[in-house]
């Protein structure tokens, strides 16, 4: 039961909004067509997505944004995340 509603948060809190927003919407169907691609390739749309929609941070105008769904769906994984970007200093 636990485990279902993790992940009910998890769609809820962290995809929801974005596919929400129309650009991230057609993103997530064009991603979804090019699965016929080769399996190199849908190797690299993978990666893409984990490390985008799932677990995506950027920093804009100096300023830390989170996107993933991962991230925002899970306090945990937040300040685990957050704590390794300070320490590797990649933001």
């Amino acid at each position: 039961m636990l485990l279902f509603l993790r992940d009910c948060c998890h769609e809820l809190l962290g995809h929801m909004p974005l596919l929400a927003n129309p650009s991230f919407a057609q993103f997530s169907q064009e991603l979804g067509l090019a699965l016929g691609a080769c399996e190199e390739d849908v190797n690299k749309l993978a990666t893409l997505y984990f490390f985008t929609v799932e677990f995506g941070m950027a920093k804009q105008d100096g300023e830390l944004k989170i996107y993933g769904a991962g991230l925002l769906s899970s306090v945990a994984e937040l300040k685990h995340a957050i704590n390794s970007a300070e320490k590797s200093q990649t933001f």
